[in-house]
């Protein structure tokens, strides 16, 4: 298996010791046969146990946290014993007079070694299949279970990967990776509460981790606790001057606070580090159309949906702002109506947010009655979701469509 079971020894179990035992007996036949064979198999034996040497145990190493024995430890060292074959099976032959025996065993090893290979290979087909193929040789390897979360968070199987977080937490419950893991999943899923139990964790056990001070301020902003949030975003800021996680993060909690200089600030400079991230592009245009600036807020959301075609957010904001922004110069009705399809397409027809903005840009361009009927479904999505402020702002809307009056964003102040 890739990971063996990690075994111990008690002093309590006689039986834990018959490998000392076994490893005398060998060691003791060796001996014996020097009169038949010569220093021959002393040799491979010495080559295979010094070769084997740094990793017997004399000197720990970092993987013996999961295992004390892995195959390929013994890759070099096995190039003894496979000498001292090859030289028995060549004596032999040349004893017994029969080139066909070579050929015979020759054929027999290649066949033998080609089909393990084969079997053995087979379990490196795929990240997934090899960790699967692991736990089922190996079921307590903890290990196993947290690269196996990870690789089914990555696919989406959300509930799959928290499964094997807890059974990791379970076999290694001082571990930040695994509380740190779960805490993140939890999050993906929208048990915000139990992600910051978990985030909390992984902080308290190790501090000056950034993706654990950052998976810790993301779950507190989602909560809305937002100063706190702030805090460990700069703690992981100033563990690491330039992790883009952190910055971004930091910029959409300083804009939920309202202060936008500075998550604009912080948006361009994660910008700096990632220039291809839509998301920060798109929160980026967010802050600046807040402030003001509409002008460069559309560029922004531009060049989101040029990385990232399909972003919801991205098309539904860019739309709603050229279809209800108070600058006439930058409104255009039939490309928010063509960009806010998009949006519903892409979202299943089913977003009473799209919904609105679609209803918005049929309005500005002077398609009412196309307006009105979709107005009217955002409402009923909205109060079916209980979003009672949005159907109330969404019924003032429809209103104005009703008397044929797009509706408008209030003029923001532009600051110096």
């Amino acid at each position: 298996t890739f990971i063996y079971p990690k075994w111990t020894i008690s002093p309590e179990h006689l039986l834990d010791y018959i490998w000392l035992v076994a490893a005398m007996a060998v060691c003791m036949a060796i001996y014996w046969l020097r009169r038949y064979t010569g220093r021959s198999v002393e040799v491979a034996a010495a080559f295979f146990l010094a070769t084997l040497s740094p990793v017997l145990g004399f000197i720990m190493l970092f993987t013996f946290r999961y295992t004390f024995v892995a195959d390929h430890y013994q890759y070099l060292a096995c190039i003894g014993p496979i000498a001292l074959a090859s030289a028995g099976i060549v004596s032999l032959a040349d004893a017994l007079k029969q080139r066909v025996f070579i050929w015979s065993a020759a054929v027999f090893a290649v066949a033998m070694l080609a089909v393990l290979t084969w079997r053995q290979g087979s379990m490196y087909g795929d990240i997934e299949r090899l960790w699967r193929i692991t736990l089922a040789r190996n079921p307590e390897c903890g290990m196993a279970h947290t690269n196996l979360g990870i690789v089914l968070l990555e696919k989406g199987q959300v509930d799959e990967a928290i499964v094997h977080y807890r059974a990791a937490l379970q076999m290694q419950p001082n571990s930040w990776d695994d509380e740190y893991n779960l805490g993140t999943a939890l999050l993906s899923k929208g048990e915000v509460d139990e992600a910051i139990v978990h985030c909390e964790t992984a902080v308290t056990i190790q501090p000056n981790d950034p993706d654990a001070q950052v998976a810790l301020g993301s779950v507190l902003l989602e909560k809305k606790r937002i100063d706190e949030a702030i805090m460990h975003y700069q703690k992981a800021l100033a563990i690491r001057p330039d992790y883009f996680l952190a910055r971004c993060g930091l910029g959409r909690a300083l804009l939920e606070k309202g202060e936008l200089d500075t998550a604009i600030q912080h948006f361009r400079a994660a910008l700096l580090i990632q220039p291809e991230h839509a998301d920060c592009h798109t929160v980026l245009a967010v802050a600046l159309d807040e402030k003001g600036e509409t002008a460069e807020a559309i560029q922004h959301y531009d060049k989101a949906l040029e990385i990232s075609p399909k972003s919801i957010p991205a098309l539904t904001n860019l739309a709603w702002v050229i279809a209800t922004c108070s600058n006439g110069s930058l409104r255009n009705g039939v490309r928010a109506v063509e960009i806010a399809r998009r949006a519903d397409e892409l979202s299943g027809g089913s977003n009473p947010i799209v919904l609105r903005t679609l209803a918005a840009s049929y309005a500005e361009a002077g398609q009412f009655e196309k307006a009105t009927e979709t107005a009217g479904a955002a409402i009923q999505l909205s109060r079916l979701s209980g979003d009672h402020s949005l159907s109330r702002a969404l019924e003032e809307q429809l209103r104005l469509y009703r008397l044929g009056i797009p509706y408008r964003e209030a003029a923001k102040l532009k600051e110096p």
